[in-house]
């Protein structure tokens, strides 16, 4: 149990990446020792999220496994063996992977200061799924640093698209690099990817009912996701999940109105039976002063009347408050119970961990044979 430290440590890092944040350490070199990694699954768990935000040279994980018998008879000599050459394929795959210069289409900069890049897509980006991320290296920018960003196109187009919100000085630089760029009418500078990675999000499709939870520029994945699936709606495809309950919380929706856009095209062809769509700003006064309590009464009678949201023209309920997941899963469980229900998080970890407490909170109260399940990812 002398892993648990570590969990919070670990946590922290990827974070501190996500956000830009400066990180002096150099290296994290975690030797775990454990009888069997089964008694720890959610140990594992944790660690292959860790590593996916995680550059390959700052973390180095060792696993050690003591079950094993220490003459080394047959069976755990060829698991031995078996591991090293399973691990030392892996890394020259990684290795391998070359580097090409690649165009950008087109650079929208966006309020908040968010920065679209659509790009050229690379070899190896032909199967990425939605929910995926990439590592992006902008030579104009830093000839070295490698910074990881969700892609926020569906896979059926023709290029690939992040969104970037100028959060540290390398973010910063690079709105400024393609806004010069842009400004004078020069070519925009070319990037370099790795990727895609995968991530918690892309198994949503097996899922029968998906709650996804966005908070900041966490909603991202989701950009991909209700793409994708309008994508294949508006193809006749084939969608065994029966429904998306698509929680964005958000400090102001005009930070992100790129997102609200895109959501309005996803609605023009997701059945509204599909898709369900709750806002929630936060920067109301929690104690609702007379002008909120007026806008959340307007917003009420105008959503009543025309089911569509007076703020941001979404077929969505807003919410001038922060989300209660303790009434809000519950309320959810019974709509569609017995249907197992999957849960998504991409956010800050107090949101991260306001939904993992409503999940545990629903799990314990509800006579269900189907518990909730919760993934997320905080940054």
């Amino acid at each position: 149990m002398g892993v648990t430290p570590y969990a919070s440590i670990l946590q922290d890092l990827p974070w501190r990446y996500h956000n830009n944040q400066n990180v002096s350490l150099r290296h994290i070199h975690f030797i775990w020792v454990t009888r069997t990694q089964k008694e720890y699954e959610w140990m594992v768990e944790l660690i292959r999220e860790v590593q996916a935000e995680i550059p390959d040279d700052v973390l180095t994980v060792d696993v050690y496994i003591t079950q094993g018998k220490r003459d080394y008879d047959l069976r755990t000599s060829l698991m031995f063996m078996f591991e090293r050459n399973h691990i030392e394929g892996s890394k020259l795959i990684s290795l391998s992977r070359s580097h090409h210069d690649l165009n950008v289409q087109e650079a929208l900069l966006l309020p908040s200061g968010v920065l679209c890049l659509q790009m050229d897509k690379p070899p190896g980006f032909e199967a990425m799924q939605s929910g995926q991320w990439l590592r992006l290296k902008c030579t104009a920018v830093s000839k070295y640093e490698w910074h990881p960003f969700t892609i926020s196109s569906a896979p059926q187009e023709n290029f690939v698209s992040v969104h970037i919100r100028s959060a540290g000085p390398w973010t910063t630089k690079l709105r400024q690099v393609f806004a010069e760029a842009k400004s004078t009418g020069a070519d925009l500078p070319t990037v370099q990817l790795e990727g895609p990675f995968g991530e918690i999000h892309q198994d949503w499709l097996n899922s029968s009912v998906a709650v996804f939870v966005g908070g900041g520029i966490g909603v991202t994945p989701y950009a991909s996701i209700l793409q994708d699936l309008a994508w294949r709606y508006h193809n006749n495809q084939n969608v065994s999940l029966r429904h998306i309950h698509f929680i964005w919380v958000t400090r102001t929706q005009k930070e992100y109105e790129w997102m609200v856009e895109l959501i309005r095209e996803v609605q023009a062809e997701i059945p509204d039976d599909v898709l369900t769509v709750d806002v929630y700003i936060t920067q109301g006064k929690r104690d609702y002063d007379l002008r909120t309590s007026l806008m959340f009464m307007f917003e009420r009678n105008h959503i009543e009347g025309s089911k569509v949201s007076l703020l941001t023209g979404l077929r969505a309920t807003t919410n001038f408050q922060r989300p209660n997941f303790e009434k809000i899963l519950p309320a959810l469980r019974d709509q569609f119970d017995p249907l197992p229900i999957s849960i998504y998080t991409c956010g800050p970890p107090a949101l991260a961990n306001a939904v993992e407490n409503g999940t545990r909170s629903t799990n314990e109260s509800e006579a269900t044979s189907v518990p909730l399940r919760h993934h997320f990812v905080s940054f």
